[in-house]
């Protein structure tokens, strides 16, 4: 189950709930009214994780200081953000 938080510069991220507690609740972000989101949902101004390339989620996951590897898949780089 994936819900939408708000950063502290307006972004909009994606997160589990285990994500947010660990990650992003102590760096400012807060949920926007619990809204749960479906995996697959693409709004228009967000780009799912599935339809971002290899190298925009490596940028992201650099961004975001999660470790991977730099062979890894474009499967493995979407779980490791998704935590």
């Amino acid at each position: 189950m994936f819900y939408k938080a708000k950063g502290p510069k307006d972004d909009i991220i994606k997160v589990t709930s285990k994500t947010f507690r660990v990650l992003y609740e102590p760096r400012g972000y807060v949920l926007i009214d619990d809204e749960v989101v479906s995996k697959k949902e693409n709004t228009g101004l967000e780009k799912s994780y599935e339809d971002m390339t290899v190298k925009e989620l490596k940028s992201l996951l650099n961004e975001r200081e999660i470790p991977y590897k730099g062979n890894d898949k474009k499967e493995k780089l979407i779980e490791l953000i998704e935590g």
